[in-house]
């Protein structure tokens, strides 16, 4: 199939707008020269969405049909556009982009599998929505609280907003199959930062990309990643956080231990005297010795629930403290289990340990 002939033209066109269904084109401007089936745009400027844009390009209808365009695009407000990427929907924010692209065919599909050439993207000041960078660094900033954090990942990374200061790629096309190993994506406030690699197949229609977030806030944290999948329009998300919720859970086990060991000895001294002080300080340092442990024996057993065989079995993160080998016995109230009340007290001679020694000695006569 090849265009019908038509009368050679040279085409200037001024206007203050130009309307399409809902799209509006500010001050547009063409020049162009049609001449034996070639048609040639010399340039095409105007404003739409609150930046400008210009294009230069053509379409040759001779024999097989070839198209080129090259496209400049500045300052768009992009929640006007309501612009979306193959790998994040960009909900807010000023683009910058350029592309230079080449098609031939006699049928649509013919021109979507010829399709080849460049383009780069430069988001700044905006948003991308499908998760939350900045909520989930803002509850690792409490290590107490990261249990709940475990429930948190779920629910940010599958929704939200993250505020970003810069989000941007290059692109490269060739057979309708479009490539990116640079996309880039910085959070605002410092919150966190992303790169992405992936490829988008358009005759297929077909997306497979994977990105890797770090926060930077949290040093030493492991990165969460993202798999994208399927539709373009419609990919399946996956995340795996599984690295980052062993780290967080062994944070809050040692934020919840150092909590329980206060200076006791020094707050019982400053109250009571020096002397009561030495018999129920040894009493309350052994109980909180014992409650710490608890406490971080059941946050291990959670991170073995949830994990599945164990802290120790994920990549790259040390497996928690081994809490299997018993613990030393509190110290004993002075002048328990001697003949000696003056004396300092050798440990418990019935051999009790831990919890059982503690209740002992609140209760026997001394």
């Amino acid at each position: 199939m090849t265009l019908p002939a038509l009368a050679d033209a040279e085409i200037e066109v001024q206007a203050q707008a130009l309307i399409y269904r809902s799209f509006r084109v500010d001050r547009p401007s063409l020049n162009a020269t049609l001449d034996d089936r070639v048609l040639r745009i010399e340039r095409l400027a105007g404003t739409v969405f609150g930046g400008g844009f210009e294009l230069a390009g053509g379409l040759d209808g001779r024999d097989v049909p070839a198209i080129d365009v090259d496209v400049a695009i500045e300052g768009l407000n992009v929640s006007e556009a309501l612009f979306q990427a193959s790998a994040f929907d960009v909900a807010s924010g000023v683009l910058d982009a350029g592309m230079k692209l080449r098609a031939r065919g006699r049928s649509q599909r013919d021109l979507v599998e010829s399709l080849a050439g460049s383009a780069d993207f430069r988001v700044r000041d905006g948003a991308v929505k499908g998760f939350d960078l900045h909520e989930v660094s803002r509850r690792l900033k409490h290590p107490a609280a990261s249990v709940g954090f475990l429930g948190l990942l779920g629910a940010a990374m599958s929704g939200g907003v993250t505020r970003v200061s810069s989000f941007d790629a290059t692109l490269a096309v060739e057979n309708g199959v479009v490539r990116t190993s640079d996309m880039k994506l910085v959070a605002g406030a410092g919150a966190g930062a992303g790169e992405a690699q992936g490829v988008v197949d358009l005759p297929a229609w077909n997306i497979d990309a994977h990105a890797v977030f770090r926060l930077t806030e949290h040093e030493g944290a492991p990165p969460l990643h993202l798999r994208l999948a399927g539709l373009p329009d419609a990919p399946r998300r996956r995340f795996d956080f599984t690295a980052l919720q062993a780290w967080a859970l062994e944070r809050s086990a040692a934020g919840l231990a150092g909590t329980l060991a206060f200076p006791v000895p020094a707050l019982i001294g400053a109250v009571a005297g020096e002397t009561a002080a030495g018999d129920v300080a040894d009493v309350v340092t052994g109980a909180a010795g014992t409650v710490a442990g608890g406490v971080a024996d059941v946050v291990t057993g959670v991170t073995e629930a949830v994990l599945g065989g164990g802290a120790e079995a994920v990549s790259g993160v040390a497996a928690p403290p081994d809490r299997t080998r018993p613990r030393e016995a509190p110290p004993v109230p002075r002048g328990q289990g001697k003949s000696d009340p003056d004396s300092p007290g050798d440990g418990d001679p019935a051999g009790h340990t831990g919890f059982e020694g503690f209740v002992r000695g609140l209760f026997e006569e001394r």
